[in-house]
């Protein structure tokens, strides 16, 4: 059978060839369309010199090039890369890798997993890694939408780790599993890290005044004798932080530097009127 276009070109083609075998499409150089409302719709193309297949697209530039969405109920398998434009739309889980099996029937090898939603606890997560080692970045619904990074190994135990990385509702990062043991003051704080940090240079802004004024004319230094009972009574240097508060809330470096400096140049005045007290003494002497 073969149907002529008013141009005169094979628009339908269906007789057997030398191999017995039969086709639909063109007998001339000239792309194949496929339309509704008497061709003027050209809903399909296929490309004469490419063989590109096109979905509203009577230029197609890749092997199928789609104007328009695509809908897909059950899976799509691609062997090569994916390339997107523009948005991608996924309203169900996404899994890149092998998807091959180890004897157990457990998956051997799976680069990246992105699920929507957990049943179990409505947190989206997403998977890096393979079956038995992974990254899991997760927003815990149950934890006020937190987000975490945690690592699962199947041979540690347990097989889960305290998360390394959370980042609370109201902004506030938690860095090196638990929160940092000084009591419940971490929420306070806008970085708590559990665990040592090296850093080339830390540059603090003190919140406290800086202890200049020790050597203003009008200021007057606690008695050394004074001082002497503090520390018998108290074990510890008067406006310092006993070790227990240590303990219990760490301390904050711009203030206890000033405090720390306010010591030093309390002492350095001990010494100046001390050293004035020694060179009166000498002075009697001769």
């Amino acid at each position: 059978m073969q149907a002529n276009s008013n141009g005169g070109c094979s628009g339908i083609v269906v007789r057997p060839s030398t191999a017995q075998l039969s086709f639909i499409g063109t007998t001339s150089n000239q792309d194949l369309h496929i339309g509704t409302n008497d061709g003027t719709n050209q809903n399909i193309t296929i490309a004469q010199q490419t063989g590109f297949v096109g979905i509203n697209q009577q230029q197609p530039a890749t092997d199928l090039d789609v104007n328009g969405t695509v809908h897909v109920a059950n899976q799509v398998n691609v062997d090569g890369g994916v390339q997107v434009n523009q948005n991608a739309v996924i309203n169900g889980n996404l899994e890149v890798g092998t998807g091959e099996n180890n004897a157990n029937g457990q998956m051997k090898a799976r680069l990246l997993q992105l699920f929507k939603v957990d049943g179990s606890s409505n947190d989206g997560y997403l998977d890096l890694g393979r079956a038995s080692r992974f990254w899991h970045i997760t927003q815990r619904n149950n934890v006020n939408d937190e987000f975490q990074i945690l690592r699962f190994n199947q041979a540690s135990n347990p097989n889960w780790s305290a998360p390394f990385f959370r980042i609370k509702s109201d902004g506030k990062v938690i860095i090196g599993g638990d929160a940092p043991a000084i009591g419940n003051q971490f929420q306070n704080y806008t970085l708590a890290v559990s665990g040592l940090i090296n850093s080339k240079e830390v540059v603090v802004t003190p919140t406290a005044q800086w202890p200049d004024y020790v050597f203003e004319q009008n200021y007057q230094v606690t008695p050394l004798a004074e001082v002497e009972q503090f520390i018998k009574t108290n074990k510890h240097l008067p406006e310092i932080p006993s070790a227990s508060e240590v303990k219990e809330n760490g301390i904050q470096l711009g203030e206890m530097n000033a405090k720390l400096l306010k010591k030093i140049e309390e002492l350095t005045l001990y010494l100046i009127q001390q050293q004035k007290e020694i060179e009166a003494l000498k002075a009697k002497v001769k």
